[in-house]
């Protein structure tokens, strides 16, 4: 491809990502919203219940991400000249953007549960064919009484383990393919501005993180535990702010851009507090690694 050409294609993947990113972050907050009130849903200023508003924001992030997943291994197309310029295509983004060629080996690669949301026509006629009693839009552990599958769901999440299964297929985990969407947005946005690809050489993003989770962990035990969470993030902004000045300080030559966020916790209904804390690594705003510790 010409490079004009490839700018457009890594634009592409880069808004993609940050449209599945958004959905993601949204979701998140729609979680906090939900479980503000200890052993009780809160009200929600919509007109979807609030478990709607968590699969809504689900599905917003599963369709973009599949939309990446595409420009990186498109469906076989009839007309042969279009299949071999999008295999051509397919095979330099691939290669440019250190994305494996087979798509089992990366998170943005696994189809079956978007496939699932994408044919939901088809899962109801399974259901129907069965005549089983299918719980929908579940929010919480799938396999309370023990199972092993989530073959009793239709649909569900366990905000728990930011993980969606659909009707006893494969779960998801959310979190490996959020991380690589950041980095392919990063990576992509840099490329289309004719940049080289990945950031500071000498410190990466998962140093930081295995040094901000220490630092945390004694911030917590030394603060104590934030009263409740809350969808702006106010209860994590005092320790976010301690957790930076001690990061940047264990790395002085850390640029002034980079930085580690708390952008939120998760609360379980069943439990008092929190259960986890996201750390962040960002620069200018944008992700470049994250994980979650437990608190309890």
């Amino acid at each position: 491809m010409e490079e004009m050409e490839r700018d457009l294609y890594f634009r592409e993947i880069a808004l993609q990502c940050k449209y599945a990113l958004a959905a993601f972050d949204d979701l998140q907050r729609e979680l906090q919203t939900l479980f503000a009130v200890e052993g009780r849903v809160t009200a929600v200023p919509a007109q979807l219940r609030p478990s709607e508003r968590v699969f809504f924001h689900i599905q917003n992030f599963l369709v973009a991400a599949a939309n990446v997943s595409k420009l990186f291994w498109p469906p076989k197309n009839s007309d042969p000249n279009k299949d071999n310029m999008a295999k051509g295509r397919s095979e330099e983004l691939r290669q440019a953007l250190s994305v494996p060629d087979n798509h089992n080996d990366s998170p943005v690669g696994a189809r079956k549960l978007r496939n699932a949301f994408e044919h939901f026509d088809e899962r109801l006629d399974d259901v129907r064919l069965k005549n089983a009693s299918i719980f929908d839009m579940n929010v919480g552990a799938w396999a309370p009484d023990g199972e092993t599958t989530p073959t009793g769901y239709l649909r569900n999440f366990d905000p728990a383990t930011q993980t969606v299964t659909f009707m006893g297929a494969k779960p998801l985990l959310l979190l490996p393919l959020v991380l690589e969407l950041q980095r392919l947005a990063m990576f992509a946005s840099d490329l289309a501005n004719g940049g080289r690809g990945p950031w500071w050489p000498d410190i990466t993003a998962e140093r930081l993180l295995d040094t901000a989770t220490p630092i945390l962990q004694r911030l917590l035990r030394e603060k104590g535990m934030p009263d409740r969470p809350d969808d702006e993030g106010k209860a994590l902004r005092p320790y976010q702010e301690a957790l930076n000045e001690e990061v940047h300080r264990a790395f002085p030559t850390l640029p002034n851009d980079v930085s580690v966020s708390l952008p939120w916790g998760i609360r379980m209904w069943d439990r008092p507090g929190w259960s986890h804390i996201m750390i962040r690594v960002e620069r200018d705003g944008n992700m470049l690694s994250m994980c979650g510790i437990e608190t309890t």
